[in-house]
């Protein structure tokens, strides 16, 4: 389970379904509703039936997409990566850490107007 310093926001996060994944440049966009979704810029994987399939790979996309309209069941968090997993057990899992440096963000979430960053470490 999360961190308490985390937990109150992803509480917000369970049971919303992902209703939206918007692809800029080289970052993500997903929503789960008004006010409520994660912009993420580091690597991003989705893992479904013992498959994963990374930001860039051929399938990610579909992956991704496949994933709108399903519910979120649980949040987890390790040290280099955040899951969020949906209620097929599919899950999203982003790094924690940008390599080169380029932002000082690995993502930002707002879930019904409370905020988190997640700084590049």
């Amino acid at each position: 389970m999360v961190k308490n310093r985390l937990a109150k926001f992803w509480q917000l996060l369970e049971g919303k379904k992902l209703e939206q994944v918007m692809f800029i440049h080289d970052w993500i966009s997903i929503s789960f509703g008004l006010r409520s979704g994660l912009t993420i810029y580091s690597k991003i994987t989705v893992v479904s039936n013992k498959h994963a399939v990374s930001m860039g790979e051929k399938g990610f996309r579909d992956q991704i997409c496949g994933l709108i309209g399903k519910k979120v069941i649980d949040i987890d968090e390790d040290q280099t990566h955040f899951l969020v997993i949906f209620e097929d057990n599919s899950i999203l899992k982003f790094e924690l850490t940008i390599p080169d440096g380029s932002t000082p963000e690995a993502a930002i979430g707002e879930i019904e107007g409370h905020h988190v960053v997640f700084f590049n470490e």
